[in-house]
């Protein structure tokens, strides 16, 4: 239950929480539903014992510095649950506050290349988390550099083409990891997606459908105007709706700033359909990392997209397009903007929102800092 805004907090509340218990490779030997707090044998000391064994419960465990060396040492004998258990509540404790960065890096020496899908996307979205949060920043060169020679690895393990479907595990990790990687700049997936963009626009049959959308972003990404524009021929000319916003986003996704501002430009004509203008609108800021450049034009054409997309734009859109933002001075800006406080819907919204960036600006300067250091010390 939430209490309304300006209501006091809601009494404290105790639940009952089922905690499985046992060795990290094996079966649970102890099963409670726990209450507050308890006892649990927990085997001889140094044995590696996971808590919330098969991954079941929905809460976070924090181990001691022994209890997670030893689960670290049996990490290739745990069920795939398990492991992604580990790395999940990891990356949760360090966003908490409850751990630093270098424990969750430290963990990754745990992971085996060939891994489950599941546990490299939680990898994939942290790299791409710190990616985000490092934009602007001197650790930014030094992060993304440790996160293409972590990564790189698992998509050499399944290459660029595979025989199995294109809603199979490797073919989703695969377009997930060509979209990461170029995102982060690996040269080698850049270059191999263009030359492979090139060979789909002679013919299209050339590439699976599977890789489309991950080859079409990294080639956004990196536009110059030739390719900028050929995206916007290809996004006009096809009559299917998913691919025309396939091609649609990776223009948006160019981080040229001219060829962003004549993405924005694009969104105040009839060429576009209302469904997708915030959606190019953020992806300027977010995918082509131009948020301030989009939030200007934001500003600017206020009443013009107002009167277009509706009071959603006011009340939703504004407030969570600022979470581009990772730093004080934007989160003062939303909270001074009049239109969005105008309502009681968009001054929730706005809550939200600057309580998110505050967020992301602890998360940046916590964390930044400690795995740029780590990472130089601990180069793969």
């Amino acid at each position: 239950m939430i209490a309304p805004a300006n209501n006091p907090p809601l009494p404290g509340r105790n639940w009952q929480i089922p905690v499985a218990v046992g060795p990290a490779h094996g079966k649970p030997y102890d099963e409670i539903l726990l209450k507050g707090s308890g006892n649990i044998p927990a085997g001889a000391c140094g044995d590696a014992i996971k808590v919330n064994l098969g991954d079941v419960g929905y809460f976070r465990v924090e181990y001691g510095p022994k209890n997670r060396a030893a689960l670290l040492n049996a990490f290739p004998q745990m069920q795939v649950a398990d492991r992604l258990n580990v790395v999940t509540d990891s990356w949760a404790l360090v966003q908490a506050g409850r751990a630093e960065a270098p424990s969750y890096l430290a963990l990754l020496d745990a992971l085996d290349a060939g891994d489950h899908r599941a546990v490299w996307d939680q990898v994939i979205s942290t790299f791409a988390a710190l990616n985000r949060l490092a934009r602007d920043r001197t650790e930014r060169p030094v992060i993304q550099a440790y996160a293409r020679a972590k990564l790189r690895p698992v998509f050499d393990r399944i290459g660029w083409d595979g025989a199995g479907s294109g809603d199979d595990d490797t073919a989703l990790l695969r377009a997930s990891l060509i979209s990461t990687l170029g995102d982060l700049g690996d040269a080698a997936i850049l270059a191999e997606a263009k030359r492979r963009f090139a060979a789909f626009v002679d013919d299209p049959n050339s590439l699976p459908t599977a890789l489309r959308d991950a080859v079409t972003h990294v080639v956004g990404v990196t536009a110059d105007r030739a390719t900028y524009d050929q995206l916007l021929a290809l996004a006009r000319s096809s009559t299917a709706t998913n691919e025309r916003l396939r091609y649609y986003l990776a223009a948006a996704s160019a981080r040229d700033a001219e060829l962003a501002r004549a993405t924005l430009a694009l969104t105040l004509t009839n060429e576009l359909p209302d469904t997708i203008v915030t959606g190019m609108i953020n992806a300027v800021a977010s995918a082509g990392e131009q948020p301030q450049l989009a939030w200007n034009f934001v500003r600017t054409n206020f009443d013009t997209l107002l009167a277009r997309q509706g009071p959603n734009f006011r009340d939703q859109f504004v407030p969570n397009f600022m979470t581009n933002f990772t730093d004080e001075a934007h989160a003062a800006e939303l909270a001074a903007f009049a239109p969005s406080q105008s309502t009681a819907g968009g001054r929730v919204m706005v809550a939200r929102s600057v309580q998110a960036i505050a967020i992301s600006a602890d998360l940046a300067a916590r964390v930044l800092p400690t795995a740029d250091a780590w990472i130089r010390v601990h180069k793969p």
